[in-house]
C-alpha cells in the first residue's frame, strides 16, 4: 500500500482507487507528538505537558471505541466516509475524498461558501444524533464525497452528552485553531465567522439535539 501521510493518532496509506486504510499510531507516537506541541504552542510546564498528552492519547482511543461500538449513535456511516473497522482493532479502511483544505484551494468563491454552508448544517445532523464535533478542524477533518457531500474523516474528538457540547460550543473554539489563525481566504474566512457565529449555539443545539439518536 502507498504511504499518503499521517497526524497524531493514525497512518494513512492508499489501499485502492477508492478506499484509504488508515492505521492507529501507537500511544507513545501519538503521546510524544502531543507532548511537543503543548509545549511548543501552550508553553506549558513539564508536568502539565506530561499530562496533556497522556489524556489526549487515551481520550482519542477511547472515544474512537464508543463510535465503533455504538455504530455511530445510529447515525449514517456515509456521513464518516463509509468506515469498515478491522476486526477488533481500530483500524479502519475509509472512502477517498477530497480534504476541504484542498477543495478550498481548487475551488470558486461560490463553491467554497456552499460548503461551508454544508459543513455547518452537518454540525447540526450529528447533534441530532446526540454527536457534537470538538476540534472544529474544517480545512483538515472534512472533507467532499464522490457524490460532492461533505463527510466528516476524523471522527476521534467527539463529545456525546449535550452539556459537554454546550460547552464547546459557548468556547467558540473554532476562533481560536491554528488553522483559523493562518487563514489567508479572507472573504471566505469572515463568511466562516459569519455562519458558525449564528448557527453553532447553544439554542440551535438544544433544538436539534438527539432527534434521531438511537433508543
Amino acid at each position: 500500500m502507498k504511504y499518503i501521510g499521517e497526524g497524531y493518532y493514525y497512518r494513512v496509506y492508499e489501499f485502492d482507487k477508492d478506499r484509504v486504510f488508515k492505521e492507529l499510531q501507537s500511544y507513545w507516537f501519538s503521546f510524544k507528538k502531543i507532548y511537543s506541541l503543548a509545549k511548543e504552542r501552550r508553553r506549558t510546564s513539564f508536568t502539565k505537558s506530561i499530562i496533556i498528552a497522556h489524556k489526549s492519547a487515551v481520550e482519542e482511543r477511547k472515544l474512537l471505541f464508543m463510535m465503533k461500538e455504538k455504530q455511530f449513535f445510529g447515525a449514517s456511516v456515509s456521513l464518516f466516509a463509509n468506515p469498515t473497522f478491522i476486526g477488533n482493532s481500530l483500524n479502519y479502511m475509509q472512502d477517498k475524498v477530497v480534504v476541504m483544505e484542498d477543495f478550498f484551494s481548487k475551488s470558486s468563491l461560490d463553491q467554497n461558501k456552499k460548503a461551508i454552508g454544508e459543513y455547518v448544517e452537518f454540525q447540526k445532523k450529528l447533534w441530532s444524533f446526540g454527536l457534537h464535533d470538538t476540534t472544529y478542524k474544517l480545512q483538515t477533518n472534512y472533507g467532499i464525497d464522490t457524490q460532492g457531500n461533505v463527510v466528516c474523516i476524523d471522527f476521534g474528538e467527539f463529545v456525546f452528552t449535550k452539556e459537554k457540547a454546550i460547552e464547546s460550543i459557548l468556547k467558540q473554539k473554532w476562533l481560536y485553531r491554528q488553522s483559523y489563525k493562518n487563514w489567508k481566504d479572507l472573504e471566505l474566512k469572515n463568511y466562516y465567522t459569519e455562519r458558525m457565529t449564528t448557527t453553532i449555539t447553544k439554542e440551535n443545539l438544544n433544538n436539534a439535539w438527539g432527534k434521531h439518536s438511537s433508543p
